[in-house]
């Protein structure tokens, strides 16, 4: 059977089903992008996230079914529920798709539908408009309150992406820092030397001078400084230098574990005036 005469429901269904198993295959996934584009307008909310996701997770960004996907989705838009939105959003991001009238029809349908999406989609939505610096008034006030009404169930990676996207943007929202930092502390145990790197760096960048998370943050990377790459220490130390904050027996002790690894690797170009700023 010819892949142009697929539904557009089985054109969705065999992609998801390539994406899901990691399977690439070029031929038949571009006969599916060329059926797809073609047949567009057929294609349901789910059908059109769904693609997007798909090609997306293979690292494919086919531009004619990437043209036909975001006017299609913008129509749609309406009609998309919470998964749907964060999907379609994370999938044009990741392929480095700008788009800006399918990002600004997302913000608009997930302002409105905020209070119900979960931790993994408000992390997306800020991973995705933050990466791009799209200033949405609306969406991000939006998200702050999803992260503060969240915050007992937040994952370490939800607490980085939070505060690293409100900092690439600026965005000083106390409420969101405050829950950010009170969820961080209880989880620190669990944050990789990146994660801690980037949150400390996350709070200094914006002047959200904890010093009770710093100071945890500094127990907690003492313990794993051997784990600390180059980049990742760079940020940690420029994170302590720009805290403001009065230096502590624990952030001097941190400092010194900090040069300690950097002369242990010979990493003499380690600078900590000017950390390293993409996480992703």
């Amino acid at each position: 059977m010819k892949v142009s005469n697929f539904s557009c429901l089985n054109l969705a269904n065999v992609a998801w089903s390539f994406a899901s198993a990691s399977l690439n295959d070029s031929r038949l996934l571009q006969g599916v992008a060329a059926a797809a584009a073609s047949r567009i307008r057929g294609f349901s909310p789910q059908g059109l996230a769904n693609t997007a996701w798909s090609y997306a997770k293979l690292a494919r960004s086919d531009g004619e079914l990437f043209d036909a996907l975001a006017l299609e989705s913008v129509v749609k838009i309406d009609e998309f529920n919470l998964q749907n939105l964060s999907n379609t959003a994370w999938a044009f991001a990741s392929v480095d798709r700008t788009d800006p009238p399918l990002y600004a029809a997302v913000a608009a349908a997930a302002a409105s539908k905020i209070h119900s999406f979960n931790s993994v989609d408000i992390s997306n939505l800020i991973w995705v408009f933050s990466k791009f610096g799209i200033q949405d008034k609306r969406l991000f006030e939006s998200l702050a309150w999803a992260v503060v009404a969240a915050r007992r169930s937040l994952r370490p990676r939800d607490i980085v992406i939070a505060t690293w996207g409100f900092s690439c943007l600026l965005r000083h929202d106390a409420l969101l820092f405050q829950a950010a930092a009170v969820a961080a502390v209880a989880e620190l145990t669990s944050f990789k030397p990146h994660e801690l790197a980037v949150t400390a760096q996350a709070f200094a960048r914006v002047a959200r001078n904890d010093r009770e998370l710093l100071e945890e943050i500094a127990v907690e990377a003492m313990t794993k400084i051997g784990d600390f790459n180059s980049s990742d220490l760079a940020r940690l130390a420029w994170a302590f230098v720009h805290s403001d904050l009065k230096p502590t027996h624990v952030f001097k002790r941190l400092m010194s574990s900090v040069i300690a690894r950097a002369r242990e690797n010979n990493w003499v170009g380690l600078s900590v005036e000017e950390a390293p700023q993409r996480i992703c």
